[in-house]
């Protein structure tokens, strides 16, 4: 699959996600049918509702409840945000048409982050059913995950294209070649004025 095409099927895939985000129903809600008879009105709660202590106060409810039918679909717009990402560093490198040798580490390291971008959220539901909460340094071990791993994690990248810039991405032969461009265009200039 050529690589345009490629990133038009991600962002439709997130696109279906966000979609399917808004047509489930949200949790909890509460039923209520009127004195009068008619249909029952749901009321979502999702949202938040009146803390039954303080009135300038909203509680948000149980959150393993409220996220069950759509925690995955957090996770399935997250792997596709990572797709979308290395796509997009794999299009951008690439050359006469290719993709350069950079392609496999990309791709380890795209695994590794689609990984650790996994166990967060995987601590995310575990930390929702639970009622004691471990920490990992000062942190609750989710936003650990975000913070020391998803957040961190692609400076790798950064690593990765300053030390092979020379190698993959802009190379001596492409200097020369931008270097004999440069110099045809002065020429040109120097003989138009």
């Amino acid at each position: 699959m050529k690589l345009p095409y490629l990133l038009f099927a991600l962002l439709l895939g997130m696109c279906g996600v966000i979609v399917a985000a808004f047509m489930i129903d949200e949790v909890p809600y509460t039923e209520a049918v009127p004195e009068a008879g008619g249909e029952a009105v749901k009321t979502y709660l999702g949202h938040g509702f009146m803390h039954p202590e303080f009135e300038t106060m909203q509680v948000g409810g149980d959150g393993a409840e409220r996220h069950a039918k759509v925690l995955w679909l957090g996770w399935g717009f997250g792997m596709l945000q990572i797709a979308f990402f290395l796509t997009c560093l794999a299009f951008g490198s690439r050359k006469h048409g290719r993709v350069g040798p950079f392609l496999k580490p990309i791709a380890i390291a795209g695994v590794i982050y689609a990984a650790i971008f996994t166990m967060m959220f995987v601590a995310y539901r575990g930390y929702a059913n639970e009622d004691s909460h471990a920490l990992f340094l000062a942190l609750p071990i989710p936003t650990a995950w975000m913070i020391y791993g998803v957040w961190i994690f692609p400076f790798f990248y950064v690593l990765l294209y300053m030390y092979h810039f020379d190698s993959w991405t802009f190379t001596e032969k492409d200097q020369a070649e931008f270097d004999r461009l440069v110099a045809a265009r002065r020429a040109t200039e120097a003989g138009e004025a």
